[in-house]
């Protein structure tokens, strides 16, 4: 595989799917140029999965030869998002702080670390939530880390599905945290909701509360951090 690139299907709970995803990776040709590679992986995976959707993750712009990620779908989500904050903290500090503290900034969902893993791909939490007065269960993953550039994180589980990748970009004053990615929900809550731009007001909330709950967490860390030029 020229580009050697690293296969996430998405939901990861989709292990048939899994299972074709990288088999067809597996079998692209070594003639293919690497600039080519992911225009041919997406016309031979949908041979086999005419809905798939294949998205590449944005390369950082410092890392040279680095392996390109692609994020692989069995079809387009109903929902996208895209949202960014501003934070106080350099990019390193703020991805750090993003993959530590999840549980705090995902506090309305309750978290409870399956393990403590050392790796951050390796971190799940289970979830608990409640919708339209009916609980959930679901679980946390993280899928894909490149420390002070981004995190690819999956919440799956009771018919939800959301996945994003949240990227860190320096700005003046700390770091633009800009997340992008797409979310579907149980066909019970669809079906029970007429009104779609009621249940998209719903989760962009939910995430608006995410967001300020880790802008205030960047806060208080920035607020204990000594100036800069300080005098020991």
């Amino acid at each position: 595989m020229p580009a050697a690139a690293r296969i996430i299907p998405i939901p990861t709970s989709d292990k048939a799917f899994g299972v074709d995803a990288r088999r067809v990776a597996a079998e692209m040709p070594s003639g293919v140029p690497e600039e080519d590679a992911i225009h041919w992986y997406r016309l031979a995976f949908r041979r086999i999965h005419p809905t798939a959707v294949v998205r590449a993750e944005e390369s950082r712009p410092d890392m040279v030869g680095g392996s390109p990620i692609w994020y692989v779908m069995r079809h387009d989500h109903p929902f996208w998002l895209t949202t960014s904050i501003l934070v106080p903290l350099p990019p390193q500090e703020a991805w750090q702080l993003y993959v530590d503290r999840a549980p705090e900034w995902l506090s309305t969902l309750h978290p409870r670390p399956r393990s403590a893993a050392p790796e951050v791909v390796e971190r799940d939490y289970d979830l608990e939530f409640a919708f339209l007065d009916k609980d959930y269960d679901a679980i946390l993953r993280f899928l894909a880390a490149e420390s002070g550039w981004c995190l690819t994180a999956e919440i799956e589980g009771s018919g939800w599905s959301t996945w994003w990748t949240a990227t860190f970009l320096p700005e003046r004053h700390g770091s633009l945290m800009l997340a992008k990615g797409g979310y579907e929900v149980p066909h019970e809550v669809i079906s029970s909701v007429a009104n779609r731009l009621w249940i998209e007001s719903r989760m962009t909330h939910a995430i608006d509360v995410a967001n300020e709950a880790f802008r205030q967490l960047c806060v208080k860390a920035a607020s204990t951090r000594e100036p800069v030029g300080a005098v020991l």
